[in-house]
């Protein structure tokens, strides 16, 4: 019997999410460490997810079949993937209360490849082996602030890039 089925749970919060929980790919999965075998609890869900059976299953058995390159119409592969990256694209525009006049970024690596991708469409974003041909006087250069919670790899790219990074202490 799972963990989540013998601990009654206290709280209307956590029976609402609890089908949700159950859905989780992995959720009671166990290793052998040195103290025995010990449950994972994942805890860097600020980073990525775990799997969600419902998504996975809906990947694997309604979008796997079709799976192409998108943005031609010359195959019904293609075809279907074009129209379920453009639907995506309003489902998330849409959620985010985006205007026609805003711009959606994406990228098949997550959030560190927009955020790369972000600083390549700045133009701040230069090749290593010639950041030490650019000079850029100091009251031109651009000012990117992130905050001491940034994840590492936001942090950490702009600071690779030729814009001055100003990090937020805690308050």
């Amino acid at each position: 019997m799972p963990a989540s089925e013998k601990t009654p749970l206290n709280t209307e919060l956590e029976n609402y999410f609890l089908p949700f929980r159950q859905n989780i790919i992995g959720i009671e999965q166990e290793f052998d460490s040195p103290f025995g075998k010990q449950r994972i609890l994942y805890t860097d869900w600020t980073a990525s997810g775990r799997l969600y059976r419902p998504i996975e299953e809906k990947i694997t058995n309604e979008f796997g079949p079709f799976v192409a390159n998108t943005h031609t119409e010359t195959t019904v592969s293609g075809t279907a993937m074009t129209k379920a990256y453009h639907e995506a694209r309003h489902i998330i525009k849409q959620h985010v209360n985006a205007g026609p006049d805003d711009v959606l970024l994406t990228d098949g690596t997550g959030m560190t490849g927009v955020i790369n991708k972000f600083q390549r469409i700045l133009g701040l974003k230069v090749p290593e082996q010639l950041k030490g041909c650019t000079e850029i006087p100091e009251a031109l250069r651009m000012v990117v602030f992130v905050s001491h919670m940034e994840h590492h790899s936001n942090q950490t790219s702009w600071l690779e890039t030729i814009a001055k990074v100003e990090i937020i202490p805690a308050n």
